[in-house]
Order: structure tokens, then sequence, then C-alpha cells
């Protein structure tokens, strides 16, 4: 369980220090995976929230650690994303990592469902209900460490201040 946990930062890390620099280093992708080990933390509150009150076909651990294989697609597009910053001339890069998410956003989704139906064993009304919290709880996640990153509040506070 704790390598499944762990995969998700150390990819952010090593995505990190290849967009950063275009190489990988130890030292930048440990730091890196230091500094993202936000993304296993979400993602076990995001997926506690699927998993808890559902009394699935394995028990909770077995089912959390099989819904963190499920970081799949979003570790696939991070190291894309990252060849792609690196190689891509500067008209390709810009906007291409907002685009391109949802990708691993509607993949997630579709796993999330599958998971909820032969895991935890759900109808197909509860899944989507479940898969629709998950992403929800993803997308605000997503959206308020961005908003904090680049300080959107006060700029938008200073937009209405003269």
């Amino acid at each position: 369980m704790a390598a499944r946990v762990l995969v998700p930062a150390v990819v952010a890390g090593i995505a990190t220090s290849v967009t950063a620099t275009g190489r990988i280093t130890w030292g930048l992708a440990l730091s890196g995976a230091a500094c993202w080990t936000l993304i296993p933390l979400l993602q076990l509150i995001t997926s506690t929230a699927v998993v808890a009150a559902s009394r699935g076909r394995v028990d909770i651990l077995r089912a959390l650690e099989i819904f963190f294989t499920g970081h799949a697609a979003w570790s696939l597009w991070l190291i894309a994303a990252a060849a792609l910053l690196f190689a891509a001339p500067d008209f390709i890069r810009q906007g291409i990592v907002l685009y391109t998410a949802v990708v691993p956003f509607v993949w997630t989704a579709v796993m999330t469902y599958a998971f909820c139906r032969q895991v935890l064993g759900l109808d197909p009304r509860r899944a989507a209900a479940k898969t629709a919290i998950h992403q929800a709880l993803t997308a605000a996640a997503i959206v308020a460490y961005v908003a904090w990153a680049v300080a959107l509040w006060p700029r938008i506070l200073a937009l209405r201040i003269p």
C-alpha cells in the first residue's frame, strides 16, 4: 500500500525535474517528490470519500489500494506533459497542460465508475453518484491548489480596489 501511495509523488517529482531543467537529477526528483506528497494525500481523501460507507467486496484497505491504481491516468499524463513541455516548440506548449488535463480527468471518472461497480458492488446509480463526488472533490482540490499557488484571491481583490 505504501508504494502505491508514494508512486504519484515520485512521478510528479520526476516530471517536475524534467520540466524545470530538461533532465532528471536525484536531488530535484527527490525534493520534487517530497513537495508533491500532497498528491497522494489528496487522493487518499478523495478515495476515502468514495470507499467510506460502502460495503464492498473487499476490505477498506484493499479497496483503497486498488483505488490508488487509478492514479495511472494522471501519472501517464504527467510524464507525457513533461516530455511535451520539454520537447515541443513554444507555440505548441502554450496551454497544452491545461487542455490535455481533460484526458486523465475523464479516464479517472471511467475508472472510478468501474471501481464502484466492480470492487464496491454498487448499482449504476450509486456508482455514478460516488464517481461524481470523487470528480468534484478532485476538481475542487486542483482549483484550490492552483488558486493558492498563483495567489488568485489577492489578485481578484486587487482588481476591485482602485
